[in-house]
């Protein structure tokens, strides 16, 4: 019996060591979002869900890079994070490129003028219900933003008005892509889910991300950088994505 409470207890210590070890290390995916216009390349740092967690590894691994946007999908915050690390992640972020943030569930558990006061404070961009349009040479498109679909009052006629040329929505919650009339979108960037963090083989509480196809449009589920509740991921991983912005050359082609 004694035997079998220390292998218990061994095996319950090393299934905690691998799942803060999946919580802590994170992954850059590079993918490629082609719009059907002549227009210049952009690389967009996509990062959703951080929560408590620090972004100075992951902006020390990508300055050698180039990056002309940083786009947020919600939840910079959560309860209890304290301002400092908050203004340190943004500032991170900012060494990089400018960065554009929309509202997530969690950021609405900070107080939400205090959060939006300091986000403008260190010249963060926010998206609520607006679109930030790119005028190319051969074409237009816009980068959508919405408020959260759940604790944020977020108005789709007012962001559907705004649309101008092929848009792109971030935004935090995927379901957000089904309040708009299908095709709306040619890609859609989100978090949210956390993949279910934790998973047991095929069984989880959400969805894993990566690329789907919903609502007549290609919508993109980060599993998101850091964890809520418990800073463990089980079949899951942390990441964020590179994503070019770019000439559709097979659509370009074809017209």
């Amino acid at each position: 019996m004694i035997y079998f409470l220390i292998a218990a207890a061994v095996t319950a210590g090393l299934a905690a060591v691998h799942m803060v070890y999946l919580a802590r290390n994170y992954r850059v995916t590079h993918e490629t979002a082609g719009l059907p216009i002549k227009m210049r390349t952009r690389k967009v740092l996509f990062i959703s869900d951080i929560h408590r967690r620090s972004v100075k590894s992951l902006v020390r691994d990508l300055e050698q890079g180039h990056t002309d946007m940083v786009w947020i999908a919600g939840d910079l915050a959560e309860k209890g994070v304290p301002r400092q690390r908050i203004e340190t992640n943004i500032r991170l972020l900012k060494r990089l490129a400018p960065v554009i943030f929309v509202w997530g569930n969690n950021d609405y558990e900070w107080p939400s003028d205090a959060l939006e006061k300091l986000l403008k404070e260190n010249g963060v961009q926010i998206l609520k219900d607006d679109c930030l349009i790119f005028e190319e040479e051969y074409g237009t498109w816009c980068l959508a933003g919405t408020d959260d679909l759940t604790s944020g009052q977020p108005d789709f006629p007012l962001l559907n008005s705004k649309l101008t040329g092929y848009a792109v929505l971030l935004a935090h919650n995927p379901e957000t892509v089904n309040s708009f009339a299908p095709g709306t979108f040619r890609y859609a960037l989100t978090g949210h889910t956390h993949g279910g963090q934790i998973r047991l083989g095929p069984f989880g509480i959400a969805e894993r991300g990566g690329w789907k196809y919903r609502n007549g449009t290609r919508l993109l589920i980060s599993e998101g950088f850091g964890t809520t509740r418990l800073p463990f991921r089980l079949g899951t991983r942390s990441e964020c994505h590179m994503i070019r912005i770019c000439t559709d050359e097979q659509t370009i082609s074809k017209g």
